[in-house]
């Protein structure tokens, strides 16, 4: 049995913990590894187990991909293909399960050999940490194949320590890690179509083709509103300036368009205690899980996205009855400004003669509470850092303990500010950033929204005194 691949993924057939694949389009990752997978697990028995951080359904995974490889090398006699496996005559069997919905029941899958996640740039760093020690049989293997998209995501970080040997060689081994960086200039069964588009794009727009092809991270933050050192200060910062949380209690809901992540982020005061985003579940089994937490962590407001979906909870409210304690308050961000007429402080002790009013000064809500956070962002970083006093109310802390933080701060990065003919600051709009290839900030929108909930009317005082009259 002869198959073909590209030399520098031989190392496939060596024994390794961890074999992982990363580059631009076109370097052979995904066919390379149903073809080295196949070939082994022809030779003797393996259990493997095909994973993505999201499966919808089997059309999701790498099942067509292994069948039309069982075709293409005429391995049919040793394989059996169904509509959501594939048995070997010897016993191997190649099974195919999502991430990110099933961790409960990928605890349990410790008999198989090899655990391959593919398009593994989206795996959480929650779905590393439950696979990873999952994966236990004595030689067992773990491979990883994607294109890298975010610095800040969990397999870029994984291999990180590692690029600049990558770089400069092509690879890095040692005894647990075979890495290797593959693009179309190393796939030598590369279509002349694709070869002929890259070199067009390379000539045209070289950025765009390094991350396309070259296989390199987007990491231009030059427009970004909130840095990536400043997201970093803001880690444990209520633990590093010795401050507790305490005043009010709010979470942000995002509520997500179809195919996004919904996202919950709560705070009590300045520091953010708990968050998470779930992509199952129908809208009603959301607004029952905001209500839950919200009842659980003693919030006093939920502020949800009222755009798009967020309609139908004004919907659910009419039909349901609500624990009158919490407060609850729609979140428009195109909508107009909040106290239009108050002067943005930007500037502590900056004279009021040089300051605008909000109206003046945001394009419109969404714009304004970005920046609300980001100069939270910005003074943490500078109160972490440089020592420079602020008030922690005006601060930002983020749990260490929270969830998906390698995602909020993926998402709040790469939020950005629109330069116009005009003197307002304006956020890119989400339906631009698609074009970008930035996916929704829901993480990010949500913590937005966990500090605009209006401020908490004051508790009526009450006088005892006795008279001398």
């Amino acid at each position: 049995m002869k198959i073909q691949i590209p030399e520098n993924l031989s190392f496939l057939f060596k024994p390794k913990r961890f074999k992982i694949m990363f580059g631009g389009r076109g370097g052979y990752k995904t066919v390379s590894a149903s073809k080295a997978l196949l070939f082994l697990a022809a030779r003797e028995k393996k259990r493997v187990l095909c994973l993505r951080e999201y499966m919808n359904s089997i059309d999701d995974s790498v099942h067509s991909a292994l069948k039309d490889e069982i075709e293409g090398l005429n391995m049919t006699r040793h394989f059996r293909v169904t509509n959501n496996q594939i048995n070997g005559v010897n016993k191997s069997a190649f099974r195919f399960a999502g991430l990110a919905r099933n961790l409960s029941s990928i605890k349990s899958k410790h008999d198989f050999d090899i655990a391959w996640i593919e398009e593994a740039e989206t795996t959480t760093q929650k779905s590393l940490d439950v696979l990873f020690p999952t994966i236990r049989k004595n030689n067992s293997e773990i491979w990883i194949t994607f294109n890298p998209e975010d610095e800040f995501s969990a397999v870029y970080t994984l291999i990180k320590p590692f690029l600049d040997e990558v770089r400069a060689k092509g690879f890095y081994e040692d005894d647990t890690f075979y890495i290797v960086k593959t693009s179309l200039e190393d796939n030598p069964f590369a279509p002349k179509e694709l070869l002929e588009d890259s070199a067009r794009m390379k000539l045209a727009n070289p950025k765009k083709w390094l991350h396309i092809y070259g296989g390199e991270v987007y990491s231009d933050y030059k427009d970004s509103i909130i840095q990536p050192e400043w997201f970093e200060s803001a880690k444990d910062a209520h633990l590093k300036l010795n401050f507790k949380p305490m005043g009010v209690k709010s979470v942000g809901f995002d509520l997500a368009d179809t195919g996004d992540a919904k996202a919950l982020i709560h705070r009590y005061g300045s520091v953010i205690t708990r968050g998470s985003r779930w992509h199952d579940g129908e809208l009603p089994d959301a607004i029952d899980r905001a209500f839950a937490e919200c009842e659980e962590e003693r919030n006093e407001f939920q502020v949800y996205d009222d755009d798009g979906l967020g309609k139908s909870m004004k919907v659910y409210q009419a039909n349901v009855t609500l624990n009158k304690r919490i407060n609850v308050i729609p979140y428009n961000g195109n909508g107009r400004v909040d106290d239009p007429e108050e002067l943005y402080t930007e500037y502590e002790g900056q004279p009021d003669r040089e300051k605008k009013k909000n109206k003046d000064m945001f394009r419109n809500k969404r714009a304004q509470y970005y920046w609300r956070l980001r100069d939270r962002f910005e003074a943490t970083h500078n109160a972490v850092t440089r020592g420079i006093y602020t008030n922690p109310e005006d601060l930002i802390s983020l749990s260490s303990t929270m969830e998906d933080l390698d995602v909020l701060k993926s998402e709040l990065v790469k939020v950005k500010r629109v330069r116009g003919n005009n003197s307002f600051i304006q956020i890119q709009s989400k339906k631009d950033a698609a074009k970008e290839g930035i996916k929704s900030p829901n993480m990010a929108d949500a913590l937005v929204m966990c500090f605009a909930n209006p401020a908490p009317k004051p508790a009526p005082v009450e006088l005892n005194f006795t008279s001398e009259f």
